[in-house]
């Protein structure tokens, strides 16, 4: 009977682990197997294609460099099948700056500062610098970053206060105040993970035939050379200030270089020495002194140049770099160069004509769409147009959310400007649009409560311009009651 009892306990728990692995969801077949590793498969490419259009829209794009591009696809796969199996995504994007940044995002996306290509002297060098950010793919490093959906322009409040009361022109206010390129570029790795990637690394490029010296030495070198050409705190700054920084400017929280030399010096001192495969002429060489390179890249810094040259307000600066654009052969190869140009074209035909093309382009930005819009609404008085191209830019771009403030701020000037017409000189039609726009602001500042990363900006959005300059003198005056009491208590002292 005790036997019994016993077989049929031990048939109970078989038949409710049995239940419960098919309750959770758990693959019984093959089939299942499979089909959960395709799900998988489709949402990682779902998040691979949402990060590449969250890059794309900021600023004006990515560098649109075909030349370099195929290059660093064939060396990041040669780097992929190197390492181990099976391989995981990655793809190599340029951003057209020139610093010396470089980051990878959770969904596998690298992404390059133009100063890096512009100064690596060669193929093992860039193999590298690569291999290291792979490392952070292959030694998930990534799981504990944040999403690159995150990584995007949000006006915030305190940035509109300070261009209201700077009286910058709202037309560049993403580009001014984005967080995006800063929050993705951000070195926020741990010191053990950069050592982590170093070796991975050092393990790559040697399985690909680059000696040690030529690749991870001269990338590190190289590291250590711009860290030092940074210009040091002012004397009055605190104490290691200067080494706190990266050459963006932002918190530096990575080993000193010094240090990750010696780690790979140690792993080196430890393992047979073995002779680096030839490799003949350098392919990066090639492509880098291209005249098709030099070209392509001369365009994309040009434009970006302008860019930042519009945002900071320098305008001779903005009239030589226009210049030397429109003296470029055509057609322009980067959607970059026809939004510029049309920033500062003064014929609303001819500015059109320009933004439309740099919208029809693969390399546009959710710029060109912003200032289309703007193009449309003030000069053209076409309403609904200049709001529906906003619209189709957000869509595009696959990332809503974090153009709600601007979005906002547009619906709300629009609706203003409508209002602002005589009513026996608007049609009824668009009465009823302006309160349309009136109500999708409604509905947009309720939907910011649910995304704390923008509401506080979707609320300064959606303030009129009285209201603005109220909450800047509001601020203004709570500043000054804190120093006051401040000053009060340090004279008590």
């Amino acid at each position: 009977m005790r036997l019994l009892h016993t077989s049929c306990l031990v048939l109970a728990l078989m038949l409710l682990a049995a239940c419960n692995a098919t309750l959770l969801g758990a693959p019984q077949t093959q089939e299942e197997v499979d089909r959960a590793l395709e799900s998988q498969r489709r949402e990682d490419e779902l998040a691979q294609a949402t990060a590449l259009k969250h890059l794309s829209s900021m600023d004006l794009g990515l560098a649109n460099i075909p030349t370099a591009q195929a290059y660093l696809d064939k060396l990041i796969s040669r780097i992929q099948n190197a390492g181990p199996q099976p391989a995981r995504f990655v793809k190599v994007v340029i951003r057209p700056k020139l610093g010396y940044n470089a980051a990878t995002t959770p969904s596998g996306i690298i992404v390059v500062d133009i100063g890096w290509l512009k100064t690596m002297d060669t193929e093992a060098e860039l193999a590298a610098l690569l291999s290291h950010e792979y490392g952070h793919i292959v030694l998930d490093h990534l799981k504990t970053k944040n999403q690159v959906g995150t990584a995007v322009h949000v006006v915030t409040t305190a940035a509109a206060v300070y261009a209201q009361s700077k009286g910058i022109n709202n037309d560049w206010a993403l580009g001014l105040f984005g967080e995006g390129w800063s929050s993705l570029l951000k070195t926020s790795w741990s010191r053990e993970q950069e050592y982590e990637a170093d070796a991975f690394a050092l393990d790559l490029t040697q399985k690909l035939g680059y000696a040690y010296v030529a690749s991870m030495r001269a990338f590190l070198d190289r590291i250590q050379s711009i860290e030092k050409s940074i210009k040091p705190a002012p004397s009055d700054a605190p104490s290691g200030a200067a080494q706190s920084k990266n050459a963006m400017g932002v918190m530096d929280e990575h080993p000193p270089i010094e240090e990750r030399i010696m780690r790979l010096q140690k792993i080196m001192e430890g393992q047979v020495r073995k002779r680096p495969a030839p490799q003949g002429i350098d392919g990066w060489r090639i492509v880098r002194n291209a005249p098709a390179f030099k070209q392509e890249e001369k365009e994309v810094l040009l434009a970006n140049q302008m860019l930042d040259a519009t945002i900071a307000g320098r305008k001779a600066e903005q009239a030589q770099l226009k210049k030397q654009l429109e003296a470029l052969p055509r057609p322009f190869k980067t959607s970059a160069t026809l939004t510029m140009l049309a920033s500062v074209e003064p014929q609303s035909a001819r500015r059109t004509t320009y933004l439309q093309q740099a919208i029809a382009a693969p390399d546009t930005s959710f710029l060109s769409y912003r200032l289309l819009a703007i193009l449309q609404r003030d000069s053209l008085k076409q309403y609904e147009t200049a709001n529906n191209t906003l619209l189709e830019g957000l869509d595009r771009f696959d990332a809503p959310h974090q153009f709600w403030p601007d979005v906002m701020s547009f619906h709300r000037t629009t609706a203003e400007m409508i209002y602002a017409i005589p009513e026996n000189q608007r049609e009824t039609s668009l009465s009823l649009y302006a309160t349309k726009l009136k109500l999708m602001l409604v509905q947009l500042q309720a939907k910011c409560l649910l995304k704390p990363d923008v509401s506080e900006a979707c609320n300064w959005a959606a303030l009129n311009e009285q209201q603005k300059r109220e909450a800047v003198a509001a601020q203004k005056t709570r500043e000054t009651q804190m120093s006051n009491k401040l000053a009060d208590k340090l004279k008590l002292k």
